[in-house]
């Protein structure tokens, strides 16, 4: 969950849709979650996210949802962006969680591989010397 730089009862700065030339909205009609004692309104929607520069570690079109209105969060938020564990309960669920999806793009894991692999490379050659 992002607040949306069009959300009035939101503090601080928010994200604009407008400066992201891959910004989704999924559903033409908003959508609300409960996050404890807060609440929000808004849309289902999809973005690129990326830990580098290079845009090779990350994910192309993870879910979110961007908070259009909001009650109960009375201080700046720079929002909720998936990264806890999954939780389940009989009435709550986690929504897309960005580790998810960049297991499940396998990005994660080949550049943990890599980075793996030559480290063991680079210790195997300075015991040559």
């Amino acid at each position: 969950m992002i607040e949306s730089s069009k959300c009035e009862s939101c503090l601080g700065s928010n994200y604009d849709t407008a400066t992201s030339s891959t910004y989704q909205r999924v559903a033409d009609y908003p959508t609300y979650r409960d996050y404890g004692e807060s609440q929000f309104m808004g849309y289902n929607s999809t973005d690129q996210v990326f830990l580098d520069s290079a845009k090779q570690t990350g994910v192309k079109d993870f879910l979110w949802f961007l908070a259009t209105d909001q009650r109960g969060v009375p201080v700046e938020s720079d929002g909720i962006m998936g990264l806890c564990r999954r939780y389940e309960t009989k009435n709550y669920v986690t929504g897309p969680l960005v580790v998810e999806a960049m297991k499940d793009a396998v990005r994660l894991c080949q550049i943990l591989a890599g980075k793996l692999y030559a480290a063991q490379i680079l210790t195997f050659l300075s015991n040559l010397g």
